[in-house]
């Protein structure tokens, strides 16, 4: 009786101890054209006094696409799920693709074998990425900040299919700038806009009809039981036709700092467009905060 009660237990932690394990590249398809793409926080990220780890001074920005290094990395990068993330400072950035789209980020650190992914912060094993070394391929970037809209789209409608922009889960939303002039942040009573109705529901309805000569775009970025906080696109600032549940948190504003990220670009196509299109008006920045 008392081995049975020992057996049991024993299955019981060893099946706990499987669920806490996270595959965090479970999902991705190797039969497509995978890459990674992993961004230094040297010119990504938030600013720390964090030293950059030896293995950023030495690899920086790297991509890598070799068949092997992906299978091995969905198989081996399996990790437990974990609590302690306080000290969590990334090091990297990973953003993978497949076939180009955008699929996914992981936010790694070296220091504290710590990686925060779409299944929350796990561990690492950093030797799981050092194996790796032969493999990698260094990553050109390259980050054109631009003050003038009309100069920024250009630029953008030249380079957009050469796939040198780096992927973002925020694409969709990042690049409005490219429809619309400007934009503000307005704050929205749940219960009096939308009478305990759903916001979304009663935004479609209403705003057509509010604003009828006049192209928008709108999101819902945050939401709570009692307001919606929306993200609202327009070629001008259409505030003075806001009802009054509607609150503006940030004025409309015309997109006057456009940061466009290039990665693994050409250079000699890059500058032969530069030129071509007399784009001039740009400065080239050393980091994304």
């Amino acid at each position: 009786m008392l081995r049975k009660i020992i057996f049991i237990l024993i299955a019981i932690f060893s099946l706990s101890s499987c669920q806490e394990n996270i595959a965090l590249l479970s999902q991705l398809d190797t039969s497509k054209d995978i890459k990674f793409y992993f961004i230094s926080s040297e010119i990504m990220g938030p600013n720390s006094r964090k030293n950059l780890s030896e293995f950023q001074t030495k690899n920086h920005s790297f991509y890598i696409d070799d068949k092997q290094s992906i299978e091995y990395i969905k198989e081996h990068w399996v990790y437990p799920s974990t609590k302690e993330f306080d000290n969590f400072i990334g090091d990297y950035t990973l953003i993978y693709t497949e076939n180009g789209k955008y699929k996914g980020k992981i936010s790694i650190d070296l220091e504290q074998n710590i990686a925060i992914s779409g299944y929350g912060p796990t561990t690492f094993n950093e030797t799981d990425l050092k194996v790796l070394e032969k493999k990698i391929k260094p990553l050109e970037t390259r980050f054109f900040s631009f003050q003038d809209l009309n100069e920024a789209r250009l630029f953008y409608s030249k380079i957009q299919n050469k796939n040198w922009l780096l992927p973002s889960p925020n694409d969709k939303e990042y690049y409005k700038w490219t429809e619309f002039e400007g934009e503000c942040i307005i704050k929205i009573n749940n219960k009096k806009f939308a009478r305990d109705r759903d916001i979304e529901k009663a935004l479609k309805k209403y705003l057509p009809k509010q604003f009828v000569n006049d192209k928008f775009y709108y999101n819902v970025f945050r939401f709570t039981t009692q307001n919606s906080t929306i993200r609202m696109c327009s070629n001008k600032d259409l505030s003075k036709k806001f009802p009054e549940d509607f609150h503006v948190i940030i004025p409309w504003k015309k997109y006057n700092n456009i940061i466009i990220p290039l990665v693994n670009f050409e250079q000699q196509k890059l500058q032969e467009i530069l030129f071509a299109y007399n784009i001039k008006k740009y400065t080239i920045i050393n980091k994304i905060e």
